[in-house]
C-alpha cells in the first residue's frame, strides 16, 4: 500500500482534508483527493492533533485504508 496522503488532524479539517496524491490517478482519473462530509466532521472532532494517514487501495480491495495514531 502506498501513502496517498498524511495530516495532523486540526480544527480547520473538519470541514475537509484536501490533498494532491502524486502517485496512481485516483476514483475518476483525478490526483486530487477531498473527503469531507457529516461523518468526516465529527471525526475529525473526537480526533484532533491525531495524525492521519490515508493509504492507496489493494488491486483486490474497494477501499482505501485510515491509519490514526493519536498523540
Amino acid at each position: 500500500m502506498s501513502v496517498i496522503g498524511e495530516v495532523n488532524l486540526l480544527t480547520n479539517h473538519e470541514a475537509r482534508w484536501r490533498l494532491l496524491y502524486r502517485g496512481h490517478a485516483l476514483p475518476g482519473g483525478d490526483n486530487m483527493y477531498c473527503i469531507t462530509g457529516t461523518e468526516w466532521s465529527r471525526f475529525v472532532r473526537t480526533r484532533i492533533n491525531a495524525m492521519i494517514t490515508l493509504y492507496s487501495k489493494e488491486d483486490d480491495e474497494d477501499f482505501h485504508r485510515v491509519r490514526v495514531r493519536q498523540s
